[in-house]
């Protein structure tokens, strides 16, 4: 494969990177595209690569934590009388936990 060709490929394979494909859309989109199927095992390593970066995008245990972390500050200024911090916490914190487990596992 020539080098502007393989510098297409991979600017292409990096756009749909960053637009959120998997790895499995980029290789029927290239294939799409007009790429041969030896010029994507080429650069088969970088869709591995993007599959692990998803992967630990996923299964990222941060803003699970955050989210608790707002539950416990919420229930303790309740406990404090500070009704309304309180009750805003436990809010933040019960929403963004219902995102991560429902909606956004990218977050």
């Amino acid at each position: 494969m020539d080098q502007l060709r393989q510098q297409a490929l991979a600017v292409d394979i990096q756009k749909q990177i960053d637009l959120g494909f998997s790895a499995k859309e980029i290789k029927e989109n290239l294939v799409a595209n007009g790429y041969s199927n030896e010029e994507l095992s080429q650069v088969n390593a970088l869709m591995q690569k993007s599959e692990q970066v998803e992967k630990q995008a996923k299964s990222s245990p941060w803003t699970i934590i955050i989210s608790i972390v707002f539950i416990l500050r919420g229930v303790m200024y309740l406990s404090k009388g500070q009704t309304g911090l309180g009750v805003l916490m436990l809010s933040v914190g019960f929403i963004g936990l219902i995102i991560k487990l429902t909606v956004g596992r990218k977050f």
